[in-house]
């Protein structure tokens, strides 16, 4: 396996891999009755992540055998100082969105005004993205991308934050170094959103498969 930068022809690739990953996730599959709608969201905010030019962000993908198996993308200063150029287009995005969702407009318009405020707004690195294709779990790769990112967060002297809504998750996270700070609703019986933070230089317990 080779962890390396997210080159331009993989945008694609590593949309595909998200909405396969994610199919499962308690929140979306809360807010998305069709999941063809939650398909194409993820494929076109990876997509306008993936390709701004704005610093702050460092994106990258293992590979096996040249094909792209898991993909993290870190925010270097956190949720609070997201660039302004991908906040306008997400905007677009959302609101374009919004206009086509039908039966899933409300539940995704709460999401959206509520998690935003749940985002852990300390100055640190914030892991917004981590995905490993379902076929390639328990591999390690999941491990991998967090240590590869964490261990550029440490050369800094960085805080980290992640955010999970599976359980199961949060000890995947807890055996990289991170610790849970907050557990809540995004709005009443949504399912549970767990904030996660790391403080720099904690050695990861022997990191088990992802």
């Amino acid at each position: 396996m080779t962890i390396a930068n997210v080159q331009p022809t993989q945008i694609d690739d590593i949309g595909e891999l998200s909405a396969v990953a994610f199919a499962d996730d308690p929140i979306f599959r809360e807010i998305f009755t069709d999941r063809r709608r939650h398909r194409a969201y993820l494929l076109t905010t990876l997509a306008i992540t993936l390709r701004s030019k704005a610093p702050g962000r460092i994106a990258r993908v293992a590979l096996r055998d040249d094909a792209v198996v898991g993909v993290a993308v870190w925010h270097t200063e956190g949720a609070k100082s997201l660039p302004a150029d991908l906040d306008r287009d997400m905007s677009r995005v959302l609101k374009k969105f919004l206009r086509r969702l039908g039966p899933d407009r409300q539940r995704f318009a709460r999401f959206v005004l509520t998690h935003r405020a749940t985002m852990p707004m300390e100055h640190g690195w914030l892991l917004g993205h981590l995905a490993v294709h379902p076929e390639h779990h328990r591999g390690g790769i999941g491990s991998a991308l967090v240590a590869d990112g964490l261990a550029r967060a440490d050369a800094q002297g960085r805080t980290v934050f992640v955010q999970t809504s599976r359980p199961e998750y949060v000890a995947f996270y807890e055996r990289s170094g991170f610790t849970v700070i907050s557990c809540h609703e995004l709005y009443p019986d949504s399912p549970l959103l767990w904030n996660l933070r790391r403080a720099p230089g904690i050695p990861p317990d022997a990191l088990a498969d992802s």
